[in-house]
């Protein structure tokens, strides 16, 4: 803990962060389970696969047969299945003999064993797969959209991307193609917008299939905190919703807005702007992490230190490595002969060196 106290002994061979209902993943002897933060095993060491837990279950394991276990550890679904996805909207695609369905947390079959393939559920509709192709189908397994495509995307804001023939479009949930398959290749709607390519450049659409920006740019990203990054060339610069360029295109790299903030790269050094291109952490560094917990770490001459939102030094470049601060905590590692971690506070202070 942070007092230096050793609270579970190191016998593992892997750990994983605990989840909000204090379950922690571990490897013993190539096998996982999960153990509580006292160190106690609340589920057996002795599965071969364990996934992230979605909607309060984790798909489980052994000898390559498949079910599900809850939050207390106990097989609510048996070991049975050839493959699973995970649960989504109350119901998890799982195979076998060779067939995809679905099933509820008791394991009733909802929607019958018949697919080559199954996706969640996303938005009340699911991908699933024939001869045919990809097709989608609602929550009681009726067809919405038929089967045809060559790729499909989940459902986002009420629509999903679709392929065939090497064109991309959208459908609605009605299965209606709202926006003609033309492009070369498209993003999922997000933030009211999507990224479309027509003859290897990118722009952007609405909801509606118009265009906001001219198809320009060599590459592009979603919209974060009401902007989209733009390449042209060789250069990234910023767009808003209404296409207008509002931060030049003029450097080598950025990364996506994060409260306001984006990291940059200008004539190999790097700092940060805000989102009306004002200059915040002076493009000197040499690195930079993304903002997190209100604190970015950033590089000189080999030695890593923090700044904070307003752009200050606040704890100096002292250290050969340095993680991202969580809870008002970072891991860092000294540079002067000292091969411990240990932890620090937003002001530089040292919490404790490990053993």
């Amino acid at each position: 803990d942070f007092n230096g106290k050793v609270v579970i002994e190191p016998i593992y061979e892997n750990t994983e962060s605990f989840t909000d209902d204090g379950m922690g993943e571990v490897k013993l002897k190539g096998k996982f389970g999960f153990i509580d933060t006292t160190g106690k095993v609340i589920v057996p060491i002795r599965y071969d696969f364990i996934s992230n837990r979605n909607e309060g279950y984790y798909a489980v394991s052994i000898n390559g047969k498949y079910g599900f276990i809850n939050t207390s550890g106990k097989e609510i679904i048996p070991l049975q299945y050839d493959e699973v996805g995970y649960f989504s909207e109350g119901i998890a695609a799982v195979k076998t003999k060779n067939k995809w369905g679905y099933i509820d947390p008791s394991n009733k079959t909802i929607i019958p064993f018949q697919y080559r393939g199954a996706s969640e559920f996303e938005e009340g509709l699911a991908i699933v797969s024939d001869k045919r192709g990809l097709g989608f189908i609602n929550r009681s397994g009726r067809l919405v959209a038929n089967y045809k495509y060559s790729f499909a995307d989940g459902f986002s804001e009420g629509l999903a991307k679709v392929e065939f023939h090497h064109k991309a479009g959208f459908i609605d949930k009605t299965g209606k193609e709202i926006i003609p398959l033309r492009y070369s290749d498209a993003s999922s709607f997000k933030k009211g917008f999507a990224v479309v390519y027509l003859k290897n450049f990118a722009g952007f659409i609405n909801k509606k299939g118009r265009n906001i920006t001219p198809f320009k740019y060599t590459e592009a990203r979603n919209f974060a905190e009401g902007r989209a990054a733009v390449k042209y060339h060789n250069s990234w610069g910023f767009i808003n919703t209404a296409g207008k360029e509002v931060i030049p295109v003029r450097y080598q790299e950025v990364s996506d807005f994060i409260d306001g903030l984006v990291k940059v790269e200008l004539d190999n050094k790097w700092g940060s702007i805000d989102i009306d291109g004002r200059k915040i952490v002076a493009l000197k560094y040499d690195d930079m992490a993304d903002f997190s917990d209100g604190m970015a770490a950033v590089k000189m001459d080999g030695k890593w230190g923090f700044v904070d939102k307003r752009g200050k030094l606040v704890i100096p470049l002292k250290f050969r490595e340095v993680g991202t601060f969580v809870n008002g905590f970072a891991c860092v590692t000294e540079t002067a002969g000292n091969e411990n971690d240990y932890f620090i506070t937003k002001t530089g202070e040292r919490v404790q060196l490990f053993p």
